[in-house]
């Protein structure tokens, strides 16, 4: 394994923000080298991260991760190619592959 062969992150932009997210993941891609992964992984439903997450309270109550549906736009908004997503009642994980070069204006486009 080399450097951007694999980026794992713990959170990606600004929890109110899609506009953050998407920038995050953006650049993500653009450091991710041809067939590099993005892996997505928590040990419980994005749901029930969700709901700790507004049990909490305060800025953590926004840090919301995003349904399905929202994080396939999300990934694809990033030229990234989503091969394994699922959200289980005991994990979320989500696997995106960058197969070509990302280009540039693509995050300028936000």
């Amino acid at each position: 394994m080399r450097v951007g062969d694999v980026i794992a992150s713990r959170r990606c932009g600004n929890p109110d923000d899609r506009a953050s997210k998407a920038k995050a993941l953006q650049e993500i891609a653009r450091v991710l080298k041809t067939n590099g992964r993005l892996v997505i992984c928590y040990a419980m439903s994005h749901e029930a991260i969700n709901q700790v997450h507004q049990s909490i309270g305060g800025v953590v109550a926004n840090d919301l991760l995003p349904n399905e549906s929202q994080l396939r736009d999300l990934i694809e908004q990033a030229a990234l190619i989503i091969t394994h997503l699922e959200d289980g009642p005991e994990w979320y994980l989500g696997i995106a592959e960058r197969q070509t070069n990302v280009s540039s204006t693509a995050s300028k486009e936000l």
